[in-house]
């Protein structure tokens, strides 16, 4: 389930942002300080082209969905995640099934995009098994502060979701005990 930020879950989310694991995969690398984060939850009040969400699974909040780029003439929208380091393993499928179902039948979007760093390869498999499809590679396109690294953007449309909903629930069948 998708909740709406609020400023009561600002701090939990920014433990899990600048953890080591996370940071590395997002093209912000640095450590995020309690200052800056209080800047960018108070933009997003104002912001119609961006939307953040904490995702609640089992009961207990274990990550952040953020849909930005959202253009309501056009449908479409980028999105991004991270989780809590106590999520449990299949939360990152659980919220994508989540954070895609809230795109397409909530949000209406035709087409749903996100970008994912070369090295992340667990993210990059995700999305592709759920049904989203690479659409480009960004060859050097992000500086890590070390190296030059290659970017894949990837997309899903409203006429493909049916299918990879479908294709996302059997998964997660497969992993619950049954």
């Amino acid at each position: 389930m998708l909740l709406p930020l609020t400023s009561e879950d600002l701090d939990a989310i920014l433990s899990w942002r600048n953890q080591p694991d996370v940071r590395r995969c997002m093209f912000s690398p640095h450590v995020i300080s309690a200052d800056e984060h209080q800047a960018w939850f108070e933009a997003l009040q104002d912001e119609s082209s961006r939307q953040v969400f904490v995702y609640l699974l089992e009961g207990k909040k274990v990550g952040v969905v953020q849909f930005t780029e959202i253009n309501q003439k056009n449908e479409t929208a980028f999105w991004g995640f991270y989780l809590s380091p106590s999520a449990p393993v299949d939360a990152s499928l659980r919220l994508e099934l989540a954070a895609t179902t809230h795109a397409f039948e909530n949000m209406k979007l035709h087409k749903l995009s996100c970008e994912v760093i070369e090295f992340n390869k667990k993210v990059l498999n995700m999305h592709k098994k759920c049904g989203f499809k690479i659409e480009g590679e960004f060859l050097d396109h992000h500086w890590d502060g070390a190296q030059f690294l290659s970017v894949f953007r990837l997309a899903m449309l409203r006429r493909e979701w049916d299918q990879n909903k479908s294709r996302i629930e059997s998964r997660l069948r497969a992993l619950s005990p049954t």
